[in-house]
C-alpha cells in the first residue's frame, strides 16, 4: 500500500473509534446543558464536530512520529492488502465526494439569487422591519424579493434576506415580526458562516455514520437558539408559534437551496413548537449534581477500558517526521548507475 493509502487508513480507523467517543461526551454534555439554554447546546455540538476531524489527525500524526501505537490488524498478507485498501479508498472518495458536493451547494445559493431582486419594502413591512434592526446587531443587510413564498438568509460577511413577494405588497400579512426577527437573529449568530466552515471540516469525516445524527441535534439547537432570541426580543411565545404555523402552510413545500439559513426547517419543526409551548424549566442544583456524580462515574467505568494510544494496521514502517511524505511519494526515481569503462584492450 502506498503511503497516501496507508495515512488514510490511519486516520479513518482513528476517526471511527473516537467519533463514536466523541459524540457520547457530546450527548451527555448536551443533556446536562439542555437546561442553560440552546445556544449553549449548540456550541457543545458543534465543537464536537470540530473534535472528530482534530482527534484523527493528531492520531495520523502520532503514528508518523513513531509514537507508540496499537496494531489492530496484519495487512501484509495479499488478501488483508486489498481488504484495507478497499477501505481506505471508499473513504477517500467518499471525502473527495462530500467536498465536491458542498462546493455545489455553496453555488447552488448563488444561482439561487438570481430569481431575486432588489425592491423596496412598502410602509407597514418597512415599520416592522426597523424594529428587528433596533434588536438584533446584524450590520449591513440587503433585503431582496424572492420569486417564491419562502424566506431565507446567507451571505457572509455580508447578509442578504430573501423574503417571499407577500411582504412587498400593500395589504399587510401578519407574522412579520416573527419571520424577519427569525432570520436576524441568524444574521447575528454569524450561523451561515458556522455552517458552512462545519461542512467543511465534516466533509472529512463524510464517512462516518454518526456525522448526520451529529449535525441534525446541531441543526435543531441553532434553530432553537433564534426562536429563543425572538421569544426574549420581540414576540411573545405563543403568538410567535402561531406566526411559524401560518408562515408553513403557504411556504413548506418551497424548494431551497442547501446551506442556506431558513426559518423552517422540515425536521426540527415539530419539535421546536413543542419547546415554544411547553419550555424545559432550569436545572436545579440538586439534579446539577446528580448528573455530575453520574457524568464522573461513567468516566470512571469507561476511561480505564478505552486504549488511549492510535490504531494502525501492520503494513511496512511508516515513514518518520523527519522525512517529507510528500517527496517520498512524488520524488522521481534516482538516475541510473552508469555503465561500466569497457574492457582494456
Amino acid at each position: 500500500m502506498s503511503v497516501w493509502g496507508e495515512l488514510i487508513l490511519i486516520y479513518v480507523l482513528n476517526a471511527y473509534w473516537q467519533g463514536v467517543l466523541v459524540a457520547g461526551v457530546a450527548w451527555v454534555l448536551a443533556r446536562w446543558l439542555r437546561g442553560a439554554g440552546p445556544a449553549g447546546v449548540c456550541w457543545v455540538w458543534r465543537v464536537a464536530m470540530f473534535a472528530m476531524v482534530l482527534l484523527p489527525m493528531g492520531s495520523t500524526v502520532w503514528v508518523i512520529a513513531g509514537r507508540d501505537a496499537v496494531a489492530v490488524a496484519d495487512g501484509t498478507g495479499e488478501r488483508e492488502h486489498w481488504v484495507w485498501l478497499a477501505l481506505a479508498g471508499y473513504c477517500g472518495l467518499t471525502i473527495v465526494w462530500r467536498a465536491l458536493r458542498v462546493f455545489a451547494d455553496w453555488l447552488a445559493v448563488g444561482r439561487g439569487l438570481r430569481c431575486t431582486s432588489a425592491a423596496a419594502l412598502p410602509d407597514w413591512a418597512e415599520e416592522g422591519y426597523g424594529v428587528c434592526s433596533c434588536r438584533f446587531r446584524t450590520g449591513e443587510v440587503a433585503v431582496l424579493r424572492g420569486c417564491g413564498d419562502a424566506a431565507y438568509t446567507a451571505g457572509w460577511p455580508k447578509a442578504f434576506l430573501v423574503l417571499p413577494e407577500r411582504y412587498f405588497g400593500e395589504a399587510e400579512v401578519p407574522g412579520l415580526l416573527s419571520i424577519v426577527g427569525h432570520e436576524m437573529a441568524h444574521m447575528e449568530r454569524r450561523d451561515y458562516a458556522w455552517n458552512l466552515l462545519l461542512e467543511a471540516v465534516t466533509a472529512l469525516v463524510a464517512f462516518h455514520p454518526v456525522v448526520p445524527w451529529m449535525k441534525g441535534k446541531a441543526n435543531l439547537a441553532r434553530e432553537e437558539a433564534c426562536d429563543a432570541l425572538v421569544v426574549r426580543r420581540l414576540v411573545p411565545a405563543v403568538d410567535y408559534a402561531d406566526d411559524l404555523l401560518r408562515f408553513a402552510r403557504a411556504s413548506f413545500q418551497e424548494p431551497l437551496p442547501r446551506q442556506v439559513m431558513t426559518v423552517l426547517e422540515r425536521d426540527t419543526l415539530e419539535v421546536r413548537l413543542r419547546s415554544l409551548l411547553y419550555p424545559a424549566g432550569p436545572v436545579s442544583a440538586r439534579a446539577a449534581v446528580w448528573r455530575a456524580g453520574v457524568v464522573l462515574l461513567a468516566a470512571g467505568m469507561v476511561v480505564p477500558a478505552v486504549p488511549w494510544r492510535a490504531l494502525r494496521v501492520e503494513f511496512a514502517p511508516v515513514p518518520e517526521v523527519g522525512k517529507l511524505v510528500v517527496w517520498q511519494v512524488w520524488a522521481a526515481p534516482p538516475p541510473p548507475p552508469p555503465p561500466p569503462p569497457p574492457p582494456p584492450r
